[in-house]
């Protein structure tokens, strides 16, 4: 029983994926072709031939300048809404409504950013104290009140 040449040899290939999800091409007689990607990291098709007896893939490239130009960047509005936070506490600490420790809490918790858990080994109480400090200031402070139940949605429907 005779091999045949190599010309005379049909490839068989199959589309995989590995256990990670990515897709490569497999030959049934050992040897692995790589992917060819663009600049997105998108596929590429192209074909696949033998040069010296060794698999080789070519893809189908076209010209990354005759591809639109991406839209301009629009910029962040994170200053904006920071400066919208700081005038919230402002109104709530000219207000008078809010006692010094609430209004540490509001600002911990929205301004700064830290955890509720955290704030709580800050001030040296439990968690569960600062969230009854939160449920008191439901009618005094609505926009924190309204940013914390938005925030938390799981932990409120437990």
């Amino acid at each position: 029983m005779t091999k045949g040449c190599r010309r005379t040899q049909r490839l068989r290939w199959t589309q995989s994926t590995t256990p990670a999800g990515f897709w490569f091409y497999r030959q049934k007689r050992g040897g692995r072709i790589e992917p060819v990607a663009d600049l997105g990291g998108r596929r590429i098709d192209g074909s696949t031939f033998r040069q010296g007896g060794k698999l080789r893939h070519a893809g189908d490239v076209s010209n990354p300048f005759s591809a639109s130009a991406p839209s301009p960047v629009e910029p962040s509005r994170l200053p904006e809404l920071l400066r919208r936070v700081a005038a919230e506490i402002a109104k709530y600490r000219m207000s008078g409504l809010c006692s010094p420790k609430e209004l540490r809490t509001i600002e911990a918790l929205w301004r700064d950013g830290i955890s509720l858990r955290e704030h709580a080994r800050q001030e040296r109480v439990t968690p569960q104290a600062i969230e009854s400090r939160i449920a008191h200031l439901k009618d005094r402070a609505v926009r924190f009140w309204t940013w914390w139940r938005l925030k938390n949605r799981i932990r409120a429907r437990r």
